[in-house]
């Protein structure tokens, strides 16, 4: 693996350099666990992270079942639309090693009705280690797809119901969270590289995190949190060892925003205005090997984007602290690119049709709407999702739904004594 080719030089120390300084700067704040969520994802019943409850020397079987109908009316060029109805069942394993470390072994089934073709295993492996109050290692199966916290520009939501084209995130990850900061850093390795074969390694390498600048809610019912939402995403394919000599290449998308979100009654409520800038660059460099190009072979080397958005979250449970909890969540927003293109993006944010490079639209203007609905009661979700797309410049609306339900169990079973 090249690094200068990689990651152009400074890219690397820049990604290490995000999570390593305000470590220094916040760990003597008040601290909250590592493994919490901070910030606010769409999809909140999608979302996977650690569990603090565990005891010492206990087994625990564990039981993720997920169900779900996807459908989106998109259209060609932009991208193409889908009708899936999955299941994804994952049984697991977990022992909780100490009071900081825990071991889980499993797999991950997912299934397509209607399709068995399509139908795939695979291994859940993970070690993770709460190193300190703020910091947790993960090595294995990740907590990653809609728990990493990206914005469509940058991670398709619906990279969540096409595992069997986009296998679950393994590699390492660091969680951290202070009072004032959280972050999410992550290797996700996708595909290994036999030595001298006509093959190419990829894996992407991100982070994201969030600086809270002001947050009064401990004090008063009606409050104001101000943050800094950012995050890096390098996406590589190549290999010193292969022999794929016209592929080897990466691209970096970035993304910073100013946030200002208003909180009434129950913190579930909250009026949030999101100012989002995303900015994209391929950073191939040079390939040496037999003098081939530099090279995703994409018709634009480098792009922006804006996104402003508008949501309200509203709290429909009557009551406080009992085990219903329903939450609704509206989001409207307008999308500008300019030359915008992203790895692991929605198509429908970029500025190049997703099954032919040559066919572009260096100028995109899109409005955007999506209403979430969740209800929880114990540990059973049920969601329903609505997203409606307008684009402006070539005068067409797409949209997309999906229900979805999830039942999640963490059982006790062997006690060591």
């Amino acid at each position: 693996m090249n690094l200068r080719t990689l990651l152009c030089g400074s890219t690397l120390w820049t990604l290490c350099a995000l999570i390593l300084l305000p470590c220094n700067t916040l760990q003597a704040q008040q601290q909250t666990p590592a493994s919490m969520p901070c910030w606010p994802i769409q999809n909140n019943m999608l979302r996977l992270q650690p569990n603090d409850t565990l005891q010492t020397g206990q087994l625990y079987l564990g039981l993720d079942a997920t169900l779900f109908l996807r459908n989106t009316e998109y259209f060609a060029p932009l991208a193409a639309g889908y009708t899936n109805i999955n299941y994804r069942l994952s049984p697991t394993l977990t022992y909780a090693i100490n009071n900081r470390a825990t071991f889980t072994g499993g797999v991950q089934y997912d299934g397509v009705f209607g399709e068995d073709s399509v139908n795939r295993f695979y291994p859940m492996v993970r070690l993770e280690y709460q190193a300190t109050a703020w910091l947790r290692i993960i090595l294995g199966s990740l907590y990653g797809g809609l728990s990493h916290g990206l914005d469509g520009p940058m991670y398709s939501y619906e990279y969540n119901f096409f595992t069997h084209y986009y296998q679950p995130e393994a590699g390492v990850q660091l969680l951290a969270r202070t009072k004032h900061w959280c972050a999410d850093l992550w290797m996700n390795w996708e595909n290994y590289l036999n030595a001298y074969t006509y093959d190419e390694e990829q894996f992407v390498l991100g982070t994201r995190q969030e600086i809270t600048w002001f947050d009064n809610r401990e004090s008063n019912s009606m409050a104001l949190t101000l943050q800094t939402p950012y995050s890096f995403m390098v996406a590589h394919h190549g290999g010193q060892f292969s022999l794929v000599d016209t592929n080897n290449g990466s691209l970096l998308n970035a993304h910073a925003a100013l946030s200002a979100t208003l909180h009434w009654g129950k913190s579930d409520n909250h009026l949030r205005l999101y100012l989002p800038f995303y900015y994209f660059r391929d950073i191939s460099g040079e390939d040496r090997r037999h003098n081939a190009p530099a090279l995703w072979h994409l018709p634009f080397q480098s792009g922006w984007g804006v996104y402003p958005q508008l949501s309200w979250q509203q709290s429909l449970s009557k009551h406080t602290g009992s085990h219903t909890r329903d939450i609704l969540l509206l989001t409207a927003g307008l999308w500008h690119g300019d030359q915008y293109l992203s790895s692991r993006g929605d198509h429908l944010f970029q500025s190049m049709a997703f099954n032919d490079k040559t066919l572009t639209f260096p100028q995109r203007n899109m409005l955007a709407f999506s209403a979430a609905f969740e209800h929880r009661y114990h540990n059973l979700s049920l969601g329903i999702d609505l997203q409606l797309y307008h684009d402006i410049g070539l005068h067409d609306t797409y949209y997309a739904y999906g229900l979805y339900m999830r039942w999640n169990l963490i059982h006790p079973l062997l006690r060591n004594r």
